[in-house]
């Protein structure tokens, strides 16, 4: 089954801007299929199939974006609505964030057929509601937490380093470094 997204930086991008002036859509298409390769090679979900559609979304979350995902054939569209875009980053912001949700693929997967399972069930309907918030907030948050990673790196890195002392921004106190 296709699972959908809606977010796109969730609130922490697109509704954070008040007076989006947004950009032609086939500036935005072409800027998002320039960068679609590349991206994709980066986060390892170049094995998608991966489609790419540039337009209005009508959403009372707001969302700059959205990803539809196939997991059993790794296929997906992005969406990307090009009223939310100022800029070349904000596209490639959008974009990426979309590609970092395929990585979070199997999740949705067990979401979506796990929801299956309960709908028909009685008593199931607020036990799905509450299913769909906390899962939304989780992946958001799990896909925010990955760009961070993908933005500031990773500073302790022990397959590169011989010793933990090597990366920190102090010396090591004598009594532990004994």
């Amino acid at each position: 089954g296709q699972v959908q997204h809606r977010d796109a930086g969730g609130c922490s991008v697109s509704s954070c801007k008040s007076q989006a002036k947004g950009m032609p859509k086939d500036t935005v298409l072409a800027i998002a299929r320039a960068y679609l390769e590349p991206m994709s090679q980066a986060l390892h979900v170049a094995h998608w199939d991966i489609k790419l559609e540039v337009k209005h979304i009508a959403s009372k979350e707001g969302a700059a974006a959205q990803v539809f995902m196939d997991n059993d054939y790794h296929k997906a569209r992005i969406v990307i609505d090009h009223r939310e875009c100022d800029s070349e980053a904000d596209v490639c912001r959008y974009l990426r964030h979309e590609l970092i949700h395929l990585l979070l693929g199997p999740f949705d997967l067990y979401a979506d057929t796990t929801r299956e399972a309960l709908k028909g069930v009685d008593g199931a309907s607020s036990l799905l509601d509450v299913d769909h918030r906390v899962f939304t907030h989780a992946v958001e948050q799990a896909v925010l937490n990955l760009e961070r990673v993908f933005d500031f790196g990773i500073k302790y890195q022990p397959w590169i380093h011989e010793t933990f002392e090597e990366v920190l921004p102090f010396p090591v106190p004598a009594t532990v470094a004994a």
